[in-house]
């Protein structure tokens, strides 16, 4: 009893005398905690690493089975399913044009009205596709990963714009550097777009709310279960979805190549579906299903998991959604939290989270004892990075937290010598 009240005693004055020290270690973690989802809601990759994520999934595909189903969508190829038509445009100030010798810039000609001819997806056959599903209308929700642009006319525009307006749950994709077709139905245009930046042009991130717009995979998610399913909603820099605190611009997972998920679930529009189904097949296949119309051979962008269709990309960022993979796990931020904390006084105290562990403080391998030191606490939190990966499927960056610390080593560091 005499020994558990001095070990008590001795804890209380160690509290005393590291108290400022604790004080700083909590409020220098909030403020990284703080930080670290800010970052996560930026839908830039700036600090990415592509390559541990591509070595963790392989790993994870190794050790366990991959558990995404897509049985709940239907996904439809037009790659094969195109037509000619005719553009207008308008030549814009300062576009250079090439005589063959040099670039010129050409005057502002507002009634120049040039033509042209450009390759779009076939009109008369999507209004084919729309009319089955119409009349299955059995589906949950159709979603054309198509463009219907300004100044790109055919003569089934009207029959088919009609068409989509009059059905139910059905979406296109639109972005922010074009202008629709001003025949098609706005309220039906969703936008689609992801960012990239110079050092980084793979895909990693994907934001539901774009300039406070619904999404695509938002939309979607919306729509299937309006019930339930609440839209993501921006308070300041924080984000909330269905009452929670949630990402808006999560690091996407892609567990699965879409070559081997799409096995028996990839169908050509024209060549295959149009030509072969029946209405009971078309019934049988819409049934209950999320449909996913696009190109899935030509519109693909790199990603850690290799080279994806961006219609895929956006049933993994409703599917993220759908399982509430964007709401913020507190587990994970606690656990965090607290690490970052003792970090926080083993840098203050300047003493290195290795000497803590046993094993390892007992070893008298001063190759294992330099590598340690050598590696740093960067290297800890990317560890824990994967650790928590596998755990709660979250991705967490290490880049301020790691710049952080490193820069308080530095203070202290130089304190110290100063004294």
């Amino acid at each position: 009893m005499k020994k558990m009240f001095a070990r008590f005693r001795n804890f209380i004055a160690l509290i005393k005398r590291q108290s400022r020290k604790i004080f700083a270690s909590l409020g220098l973690s909030a403020l990284i905690t703080i930080l670290c989802y800010l970052m996560n809601n930026c839908p830039y990759p700036y600090w990415d690493s592509l390559d541990k994520f591509t070595w963790m999934e392989y790993f994870l595909s190794n050790i366990k089975p991959d558990s995404t189903d897509t049985s709940d969508a239907l996904f439809i190829n037009i790659s094969h399913d195109k037509q000619i038509t005719k553009v207008s445009y308008i030549r814009k100030l300062g576009e250079r044009s090439y005589d063959g010798e040099a670039y010129t810039y050409l005057p502002y000609e507002p009634n120049n009205g040039s033509i042209g001819t450009t390759d779009i997806t076939n009109r008369d056959t999507l209004l084919s596709f729309l009319k089955k599903a119409e009349k299955a209308n059995n589906y949950k929700y159709i979603f054309l990963d198509i463009r219907f642009e300004k100044n790109i006319t055919t003569k089934t525009d009207s029959l088919l714009f009609a068409q989509k307006a009059r059905m139910r749950d059905v979406s296109y994709a639109t972005h922010s550097d074009i202008e629709n077709n001003e025949k098609a139905d706005p309220t039906k245009a969703v936008i689609n777009d992801y960012f990239t930046t110079i050092t980084n042009t793979s895909f990693t991130r994907y934001q539901y709310l774009q300039n406070n717009r619904e999404s695509a995979p938002l939309s979607i998610y919306t729509s299937v279960d309006s019930i339930n399913h609440k839209t993501i909603k921006k308070w300041g820099p924080f984000y909330y979805s269905n009452g929670q605190l949630c990402q808006n611009s999560p690091f996407m997972r892609i567990p699965k190549d879409f070559g081997d998920v799409a096995y028996m679930k990839y169908y050509d529009l024209g060549p295959e579906l149009l030509q072969y189904w029946n209405e009971e097949d078309w019934s049988s296949e819409l049934k209950d299903k999320v449909v996913f119309v696009g190109n899935f051979e030509d519109d693909v962008h790199n990603t850690y998991n290799g080279t994806q269709p961006f219609p895929y990309i956006t049933y993994l960022a409703y599917k993220e959604l759908c399982e509430g993979k964007h709401i913020v796990s507190w587990k994970s931020i606690g656990l965090l939290y607290v690490i970052y904390v003792i970090i926080c006084l083993f840098i203050m105290n300047k003493k290195s989270i290795w000497q803590f562990i046993p094993c390892i403080r007992r070893s008298n391998n001063k190759l294992l004892l330099f590598v340690l030191k050598m590696l740093g606490y960067t290297t800890f939190l990317s560890a824990l990075t994967i650790v928590l990966y596998i755990w709660f499927n979250n991705i967490y960056n290490v880049f301020f937290p790691s710049l952080i610390f490193s820069i308080l080593s530095l203070i202290f560091s130089y304190k110290n010598k100063s004294v």
